[in-house]
């Protein structure tokens, strides 16, 4: 099997694995916002927020075991990966164990003086903490098991756990809201999963490299992990603050209840990130594997391909929620969401069908061994978007903060384009002769026409048939101008080699 061939592979199965998940919490998610209300929800989504951000507190030792995980693979190197895996975890449940204790001493000040959490539910939402808080050490020392199969490309096993990890993700709360759960019992079935979840991962690496399984602690190799990791974890740090913190902003200056209703609109375009956040998690140990080989040709071969494979495939599925944004929410979450929720919405999805190319650019400069250039960019953001998204809710409201996401995500993607091209060599010539500009004006000129139609006669049934024409017009302008042979002949034999496995 080819190297894009592997990677095409990869990628579909991430977006299978991520996929599952987002079909079963479109299903669920209006029912267990029915069953909780709009306050408790708004709760559980920050916990959710809170639980998704501790799992960065890893100190780039999760990123950093895949880099180097890889990069031994590519030198044949089987022997230092025991170091690297048992290393990275030991570290882990040292650092969680401090995060830990920190975390339970601030749970009382955030949820009584910080949120702006109903009486009634603050003993709720400090139990609930105090869950995540002890199980914290457990929790951040996944990351370098998971790792570590990402490193072997055996993304078949990691997406075992992703889906596993996605379905409990809603259909545990679910389960605890009909057994009348309270938040802290709904928290202690989702982290009691994620344990469950390491205990597999764990499995799966004894079974591929047998030899992890005599525990080998090496700690002369940390000073590499933290020098690369050290910048991973700032960035993991920053990143998601910037991310989230609009929630924040949103349950103290409005209400808690508004929460839902930009959280909800939020969590539709953040599922359809599936697509570069399944290539990424194969792209970067590749990037990795090559940039150690020295093959810049290929290097850059595939950053391009990749990026205008993304453009190809995310653009028309963008477009196609961007026309029926309105009936996705009446259909999903009802009228109250459309009238609340649809300009949020709209404005997240116009800004993604750019700002979903960025994972690219910066999964190239982390590959190379540059993620200080991701992170400065980060810190660079932090308190304007701060401030803007302050000033934005308290002037336009949960609409302000979208937009202040269209604009800090735009100028992200736009920097990280512009520092990846420098260190590798990249020109705007070298983007136009793979088609890549054409690529990009074409697929954003016709979501545009076609969107601009829909707004003019907005009817559901014109809406569908509107949808279905940029979709087979996309497939064919892609297949008959977008594509050379080489390439249509790397997608077809992608194609034969999956179904032949399916088959097999």
């Amino acid at each position: 099997m080819t190297r894009k061939n592997l990677i095409a592979r990869n990628a579909i199965l991430n977006i299978v694995g991520h996929t599952l998940p987002l079909i079963i919490g479109i299903v669920v998610l209006p029912y267990i916002i029915r069953y909780l209300g709009s306050d408790r929800f708004g709760v559980l989504s920050l916990i959710w927020v809170v639980l998704a951000y501790l799992m960065f507190f890893d100190f780039g030792l999760g990123r950093a075991t895949t880099k180097y995980t890889a990069e031994a693979l590519g030198r044949n190197e089987l022997t230092l990966i025991p170091s690297l895996v048992w290393t990275s975890v030991s570290i882990q449940l040292l650092i969680g164990i401090s995060l830990s204790g920190v975390m339970l001493a601030l749970i009382p000040f955030f949820t009584e003086r910080i949120l702006n959490i109903p009486p009634h539910l603050i003993h709720e939402t400090r139990a609930a903490f105090n869950i995540i808080s002890i199980s914290l050490p457990l929790l951040i020392a996944s990351s370098p098991i998971r790792g570590t199969l990402e490193a072997a490309q055996r993304f078949d096993l990691v997406n075992i756990g992703v889906v596993l990890s996605g379905i409990f993700h809603f259909l545990l709360p679910l389960f605890g809201c009909l057994l009348n759960f309270d938040l802290p019992g709904i928290v202690l079935l989702l982290t009691i999963s994620r344990i469950v979840i390491l205990l597999l991962f764990f499995l799966f690496n004894f079974s591929i490299f047998p030899q992890i399984k005599k525990i080998r602690v090496d700690y002369r190799i940390l000073p590499k992990l933290f020098l690369f990791g050290g910048w991973i974890t700032l960035g993991n740090l920053v990143g998601p603050i910037i991310r989230y913190f609009d929630r924040f902003i949103i349950g103290s200056i409005i209400a808690i209840g508004a929460v839902t209703y930009y959280t909800a609109p939020f969590d539709i375009v953040e599922r359809l990130w599936i697509i570069p956040t399944s290539l990424i998690m194969t792209l970067f140990p590749a990037f990795s594997e090559i940039a150690v080989q020295g093959d810049k040709n290929e290097l850059k071969n595939l950053y391009l391909q990749a990026l205008k494979y993304l453009i190809i495939v995310s653009g028309p599925v963008l477009f196609i929620f961007l026309i029926l944004s309105d009936n996705v929410l009446q259909l999903w979450l009802g009228t109250q969401f459309v009238a609340k929720s649809n300009n949020v919405l709209r404005i997240l999805l116009l800004a993604s069908s750019f700002a979903i190319l960025a994972p690219v650019p910066g999964s190239l400069l982390q590959g190379i061994g540059r993620p200080d250039i991701v992170t400065k960019i980060y810190f660079c953001e932090l308190i304007p978007n701060f401030l803007m998204v302050y000033f934005f809710v308290k002037w336009l409201g949960i609409n302000g903060a979208a937009l202040n996401f269209a604009i800090r995500s735009t100028i992200e993607t736009l920097l990280l384009f512009y520092f990846s091209s420098k260190k590798i060599g990249f020109s705007i010539q070298m983007y136009a002769e793979n088609d890549l500009l054409k690529t990009l004006a074409l697929t954003l000129g016709m979501g545009v026409v076609f969107f601009g139609l829909a707004l003019f006669w907005d009817i559901f049934t014109f809406k569908i048939l509107i949808s279905l024409f940029l979709l087979f017009s996309s497939l064919f302008l892609t297949w008959r101008w977008l594509l050379n042979s080489h390439e249509k002949k790397t997608v077809l034999s992608t194609l034969h080699f999956i179904f032949k496995s399916r088959c097999e």
